[in-house]
């Protein structure tokens, strides 16, 4: 690259070039783009002007997705998503639910609702395996509910991640469709 690569817009750009020139629909912008510890969504780092990514990604007919923290996210759901709607943002990747307990499931049916909504689409990270909710809302395009790769970063040296990944298709996937990282 002849740019400093990272989190910032040309990083983004060259993403999104490779996703169009190979047919990707979708590039998210993972954890970072947000200014770190806030738990605002709407405080974006400097280096990164979502407008001029939407545009750039748009003329190239690919869309944005936002990485979202899932209490960053529930603090002010209306305000965020309608603001992003509005500046052509397709959907949230939303991450650290990591429970499945009443209040959580409630805010699954939230997120899915505002974000269908605005013709916004979302996906569930770290959160349970699905139970149903993205029949009500198509918008929910998946859930992780798996232990994926980046589980690796902590697991036992005995962890058999070869005979991990031949079955899980077969037993997660019964469920719905996973977001598997």
């Amino acid at each position: 690259m002849d740019f400093k690569t990272g989190i910032n817009n040309q990083t983004h750009k060259a993403y999104i070039d490779f996703a169009a020139q190979y047919g990707i629909e979708y590039v998210i912008l993972d954890e970072g783009w947000a200014v770190n510890l806030k738990a605002d969504m709407l405080e974006v780092i400097p280096e990164i002007d979502l407008p001029e990514l939407v545009a750039y990604a748009g003329s190239r007919k690919v869309g944005i997705i936002l990485w979202a923290g899932y209490y960053a996210f529930d603090r002010n759901m209306e305000e965020v998503v309608k603001h992003y709607a509005r500046m052509g943002i397709k959907g949230f990747k939303i991450d650290f639910m990591d429970r499945d307990d009443q209040q959580m499931m409630q805010f699954l049916y939230r997120a899915a609702e505002t974000c269908a909504t605005h013709k916004m689409l979302v996906d569930f990270h770290g959160v349970c395996k699905p139970t149903g909710l993205l029949r009500t809302y198509p918008n929910v395009l998946n859930y992780e509910g798996v232990n994926g790769l980046e589980q690796m970063k902590w697991a036992s040296p005995g962890l058999d991640q070869v005979t991990y990944e031949v079955q899980i298709p077969f037993i997660r996937m019964v469920a719905g469709p996973m977001d598997y990282t």
